[in-house]
């Protein structure tokens, strides 16, 4: 989320870290001066083009993949937790609440807060 993305396609402007945090108006884009966005894929968005080709090579030598927050149902989380565990990682996943449905692909599922499983489960205690 501290990373940001000018809204205008045509602008040369690449995502960026950011600490801008007035969630009343968006930033503005300090090359074109049009509007910015956190760089996160929303509901119902698509990943961008080149976002597949880089993860297909991060997942080669990934050994875990941890969803945080999601059902794992939806793409493009559902693609990527499946592609992660064809190619041999321990999968997990993070959420507040179980699904109606579950996703087969994780190996692992906690329930609950994140910032409560998370540290926990990167010490090893999970």
């Amino acid at each position: 989320i501290h990373r940001t993305r000018c809204l205008d396609p045509t602008c040369s402007q690449k995502p960026f870290e950011d600490d801008y945090c007035d969630l009343d108006r968006p930033p503005d884009c300090p090359t074109c001066g049009g509007l910015c966005r956190f760089d996160v894929v929303l509901f119902d968005e698509y990943l961008p083009v080149v976002v597949p080709v880089a993860l297909r090579v991060a997942m080669e030598d990934c050994q875990l993949f941890i969803a945080v927050g999601t059902s794992g149902l939806v793409m493009p989380a559902a693609g990527l937790v499946h592609q992660a565990r064809d190619l041999g990682a321990r999968t997990i996943l993070i959420n507040l609440e179980a699904h109606d449905v579950e996703n087969p692909d994780f190996d692992e599922v906690y329930l609950g807060r994140a910032e409560e499983i998370l540290p926990t489960l990167l010490e090893g205690s999970v």
